[in-house]
């Protein structure tokens, strides 16, 4: 009794000093006022970030945990689970048929499916917190993972039945409307306004385990060959899976006293319920790392499939439809911290109509980019005591049909001691007059953030 009751006080102690935690309190401050009433200028948020890790081979727990608190008088709590599992690891001592190692996990693990997808902010692989759709929260597939290893390619597989769509900001309603305190909120009613109907809605939800019981199949196989100065590799992944993102489907729109009159009024009934929506992705990507130097090339073809559970006589809010996209990411360290890196992407759909912009699908106009560039740069200096600067810079902009836009992302980083740093960053949004596409819709929302920490 001794013996167990020493060796669980040895895990627990072990458990507590793999333990990283950052407390934040920040500050942001938008440039332009709100175009609702329960959105605001300033917001005032206290985030946490834990992270608990235990290793003792073969086996190994990691946990990631994220709060973000608002303090004013939004007074919303944001609250997620990125990563959370166990894994095995076996060694063979001897090679079998050439595999060298077997890993298999359980839980809620963030794997590299592809990197166009982790860069662009797409969300087709792995699931987001979308709090803030400009810096969004990675976060793992639920379920099975098993990975063989070799001496030049590796097999990774996972299975899945738990489904949790993307997390997104919290909408209410009120008097038939929905509304946000978030500035991310764009009340999609606001052409009905001028036409002076209002829109009531109600929500029906499906029955949940329709939702959430949704089995997900992903297999990525990667080759590589080494030599002296260079690093060459290939990774083939597909995937039959629900789409991250929600989708709304809208009963049949009814109107109800609609006169000619000066002054009448028309109401909208418009019934809103949540259906996942499956699809298949297709992606290759050839990788060179040649000593400073880095490139990534990314072809991926994703196919949405009709739903089952769709009531008859209802419609989605998007078009099924071929989606293709070529991504590269060049980019060059002059140290691990200190880099520049130049992207670029173009989308395409089966349908050459889609390429005038009118009938893009409703779940691409949730893309930051679809077709344009990206830039990214970040040094790193220390200081005399040996403390971290940061300044780091991310630009996008968008040329793909009318989602023509730009986004620019500034932070500085400085360490005051080596627990307690401060931060300043700014989001700088440009687009056109289009409020179909993310860039565009929020335009308005430029806003700059201060914020001090605590590392523990």
């Amino acid at each position: 009794m001794l013996q167990k009751t020493k060796g669980l006080f040895c895990i627990c102690f072990y458990a507590f000093n793999s333990l990283a935690s950052t407390v934040e309190l920040e500050w942001q401050h938008y440039t332009s006022a709100p175009i609702l009433k329960t959105q605001g200028q300033d917001y005032a948020l206290l985030k946490w970030d834990q992270e608990i890790d235990y290793q003792t081979s073969p086996f190994y727990f990691d946990s990631h945990f994220k709060v973000e608190l608002s303090l004013d008088k939004s007074q919303f709590t944001y609250f997620t689970v990125p990563e959370l599992y166990v894994s095995y690891r076996y060694d063979l001592k001897q090679p079998l048929y050439f595999i060298e190692s077997i890993e298999g996990t359980l839980g809620r693990r963030i794997k590299n499916w592809s990197l166009a997808d982790e860069y662009w902010d797409m969300s087709l692989w792995n699931f987001s917190s979308l709090w803030n759709p400009l810096h969004p929260v990675s976060e793992g597939l639920i379920g099975a993972f098993l990975t063989f290893n070799a001496h030049r390619w590796s097999v990774e597989s996972f299975a899945g039945a738990l489904y949790l769509p993307n997390q997104e900001i919290k909408i209410l309603k009120k008097d038939g409307r929905l509304y946000s305190h978030s500035r991310w909120f764009f009340p999609t009613y606001r052409q009905v306004d001028r036409l002076k109907l209002n829109i009531d809605y109600s929500i029906d939800d499906p029955f949940i385990f329709d939702v959430l019981f949704q089995p997900s199949y992903l297999l990525s196989l990667k080759t590589w060959s080494k030599t002296m100065s260079a690093n060459y590799w290939i990774k083939l992944s597909m995937a039959d899976k629900p789409v991250n993102y929600k989708f709304f489907v809208l009963s049949q729109t009814r109107l109800f006293n609609i006169g000619r009159k000066k002054g009448s009024v028309g109401v909208i009934n418009q019934s809103l319920s949540i259906l996942p929506v499956r699809q298949s992705i297709l992606s290759v990507e050839w990788g060179l790392d040649y000593k400073n130097f880095s490139a990534v090339f990314t072809v991926e073809s994703i196919k949405t499939q009709e739903d089952e559970l769709s009531p008859k006589g209802w419609g989605f809010l998007y078009q099924r439809e071929n989606f293709n996209y070529f991504s590269s990411l060049l980019k060059y360290a002059f140290q691990p911290e200190n880099f520049i890196q130049l992207a670029y992407i173009q989308s395409w759909f089966k349908d050459g109509n889609h390429l005038s912009g009118r009938e893009t699908p409703f779940i691409f106009k949730k893309y930051k980019v679809l077709g344009g560039l990206g830039l990214d740069w970040q040094t790193k200096i220390l200081s005399s005591k040996n403390l971290p600067r940061i300044f780091t810079l991310n630009f996008r902009k968008n040329f793909f049909n009318e989602n023509k836009g730009e986004w620019l992302f500034v932070r500085f980083l400085y360490y005051i001691t080596s627990d307690i740093y401060t931060e300043v960053t700014a989001d700088i949004l440009g687009g056109n007059r289009n409020e179909d596409y993310l860039l565009n819709m929020f335009r308005h929302n430029d806003y700059f953030s201060l914020g001090l920490g605590y590392d523990f």
